[in-house]
């Protein structure tokens, strides 16, 4: 699998992607890092999961209703302030779908990216 960027302006939720739960093992790094960040903001933030493959994969899914999202434990939080954000984590376990959620941003122009790289066993 190729890695993959997702990135969100403002709070909102980012499109879901679908790893390969085939893999075995599943192993996904992940890097979240976050600009515009500035005098008062408030940033909060998760990386969150799913595990409803069926719906996941159903052509018609538009990325958020029918499915219960998870956040991961070691990926998410708040930052205020001057700070920048940056965490990193992983998922050792398969999900059916991965989402960068904003909840809320302090300004529309902060961008938060989150970068996923999934090892694969070449041939």
């Amino acid at each position: 699998m190729r890695p993959v960027q997702l990135t969100v302006v403002g709070a909102t939720a980012s499109t879901p992607f679908l790893p390969d739960i085939y893999q075995n093992p599943f192993q996904i790094g992940i890097g979240v890092s976050a600009t515009g960040l500035l005098g008062t903001t408030n940033l909060s933030w998760a990386i969150e999961h799913c595990f409803d493959y069926t719906t996941v994969i159903n052509p018609l899914w538009n990325g958020n209703s029918s499915v219960t999202w998870f956040q991961n434990s070691g990926l998410g939080g708040n930052s205020s302030g001057t700070s920048l954000l940056t965490a990193n984590g992983n998922y050792a376990f398969a999900v059916a779908a991965i989402r960068l959620n904003v909840y809320s941003a302090g300004n529309a122009t902060t961008v938060v990216t989150a970068n996923f790289i999934q090892s694969v066993n070449s041939p």
